[in-house]
């Protein structure tokens, strides 16, 4: 098991991060602040691309993505991951007070297929 497939399966493990699959993940969490913790991506190319043209806000971000070999990458996750990024993040702390009322909606969402 090399470091980056023991790395990304302690973080399953943990509930202080989220394994994020899937450019579209990556790009959302990245958007809305994600600590992100490792990025890496079988194919810097193929990544570039895809912020270029659907995420030029966060390509600077994507263009970190440390490269992985296309077998590592598909051994990170239990099923194949649909576009090349995977990235490791902090979970944010939940904070009580969000749920005291107010005007407005909160939606909470559990891990999200």
């Amino acid at each position: 098991m090399t470091s980056l497939t023991a790395a990304v399966a302690a973080a399953r493990r943990d509930p202080g991060f989220a394994v994020l699959e899937g450019f579209h993940a990556v790009k959302h969490a990245v958007r809305f602040g994600a600590d992100l913790v490792r990025l890496v991506t079988p194919d810097p190319a193929a990544l570039a691309a895809l912020a270029a043209g659907l995420a030029p806000d966060v390509a600077a971000v994507l263009e970190t993505a440390e490269e992985t070999g296309a077998e590592e990458f598909a051994a990170l996750s239990a099923h194949p991951v649909p576009t090349p990024a995977l990235a490791v993040a902090r979970r944010p702390a939940f904070d009580p007070g969000v749920l005291d009322g107010g005007p407005g909606r909160l939606v909470l969402l559990d891990r999200p297929n």
